[in-house]
Parts: C-alpha cells; structure tokens; sequence
C-alpha cells in the first residue's frame, strides 16, 4: 500500500516550526537588535529640548539619529561576523569533515573488498583443470572460497552505484562456481538462491557466463527435477547456439557441463 501523507494543520505547523527553528531564533534576535539601536537612536532625540529649534534643525536632529542607529546597527553585524565566523567555520569543517570522513571509509571498504575478490579468483582459477574442471588443489581452493566470502561482505547488495552492482554480481558468480567445484551439501541453500539470481542476470544482461554457472550449480545441487530439466535445456541451447555473442569457450563449457549431468534426457 502507498504510504498516506498526514494533512493535519497542527502537525504540519509543528513540522514547519521544528525545520526551520533556527531561522526563526536568528531572526527574531535580528530584529530585537534593530529595535533596539532605534530606540537607543530615536531615544536621544526624544530626550531632546524643541525650544528655539527651527524645522531645519529638527531635521538635521533625526537625520543624526538615523545615522547613529545605523552605525549601531552596524557595529553589531560587524561584532556577529567577527565572533560568528568562527561557528560558521567550525559548523563547515565539521560538515566537509563527516562527508570525506564518509567517502574514505567507503573507498576503503570497496579496497579491501577487491583486494579479497581478486586474490579469491586468483587462488580459485589455479585450483582446478580449465578442461576437466576437476579440482587439482583442495587447500588453494579453500583459500579462494574464504577470500571470496571475505570479500562480499565489502559490497552491499542494495548498493545504488551500478558499477559496484555488476562488481558484486561477477564476485558472487565466482563464489558459486568454487562452491559448486567443492560440492559440499552444507553450501546447497546459498548455492541455489544465488544461482537463481545469477540466471536471471544472466539471461537479462546477456552475460552467457552467469547462466553457466548458475546451470552447473543447479545440476549439482537442486532437487527439483523441472528445475534440472531446465538448466540441461539452457546448457543445450548454449551449445548450439551459433550466434556471435556465444564463443566457443562457453559453447565447450556448456558441453562439459553437459557430460557431467547423467542421464541428460536431452537430445
């Protein structure tokens, strides 16, 4: 359900009120401080004997005061800048502060987070056979699984900025794939929610790289078998599939994978 905005008077003079509080004591101060230096101006004159003065000299007598409440007035705007500025000061330090304060720590995590992700594809890509995807070393693919873990806690899956999203999507990608090389049952439940999301990407971003390890993990691990049916199908189309944005690489993948998964039921 949409949310409903609130249309009580008195709430929304409280919310004006609480929003611009600090305007409002600025100005009334402001205005107390005029008031004051034109009463102290006109004051003076007030105070003033008329006796014997022409119309030309009252004149000159409240062109006087004028000139003394605005030099009043103006020395306490001075005194507020003098004495204020360093607020004002403090107040933008602290802001530019918190907000660079922000970025770095950011920067720093988005570091750290592909410092993991590439030493996790680093190990993982040395740990099996390219042609056989048969693991050759169990420890370094250990490694690559705990750098890869390391390193998607770094990336916020609700993260706005879409380079990071897709950075986040090949980390998780990579994740899978040593997962599924690993085979154990204990990974079974995340192996197969992401997969669903690395197919789905996939198919949508045209990345035929996804749906290969989404496929692969989905024969290994799931159960359902209109699921694994339709992971062969996917694996089968990418295998015949002789447009250009197939190479032969993943058309050799998608057979592999292909031979793995027995009975195919597929012709």
């Amino acid at each position: 359900m949409p949310a409903r905005y609130s249309f009580n008077r008195e709430e929304r003079k409280r919310s004006f009120l609480a929003r611009h509080k600090g305007r409002i004591i600025v100005g009334a101060v402001l205005f107390a401080v005029l008031a004051a230096t034109a009463e102290i101006a006109f004051g003076l004159v007030l105070k003033t004997k008329f006796t014997g003065l022409h119309i030309g000299d009252l004149s000159t007598l409240l062109f006087g005061a004028s000139s003394v409440a605005l030099i009043l007035y103006s020395l306490v705007i001075t005194a507020l800048a003098v004495f204020g500025w360093g607020f004002v000061q403090a107040a933008i330090e602290a802001e530019v502060g918190s907000v660079i304060d922000k970025e770095i720590k950011a920067l720093r995590s988005e570091i750290s987070g592909r410092h993991y992700s590439g030493m996790g594809f680093i190990l993982g890509r040395t740990s099996y056979s390219a042609t056989t995807f048969e693991v050759t070393d169990s420890l370094r693919l250990e490694d690559a699984i705990a750098a890869c873990q390391a390193a998607v806690q770094y990336f916020d899956e609700n993260d706005e900025d879409k380079d990071r999203q897709n950075y986040r999507l090949a980390l998780i990608n990579n994740l899978v794939f040593f997962l599924t090389l690993r085979g154990r049952d204990t990974d079974r439940e995340f192996v197969l929610t992401e997969a669903e999301e690395l197919d789905k990407e996939g198919w949508t971003s045209d990345d035929i790289g996804l749906v290969l390890t989404a496929c692969r993990a989905i024969l290994r691990y799931s159960t359902n078998p209109a699921k694994v049916q339709n992971a062969k199908f996917k694996l089968l189309d990418i295998r015949q599939n002789k447009t250009k944005r197939i190479s032969d690489d993943e058309r050799r993948e998608a057979s592999r994978y292909l031979e793995e998964a027995s009975p195919l039921h597929v012709t």
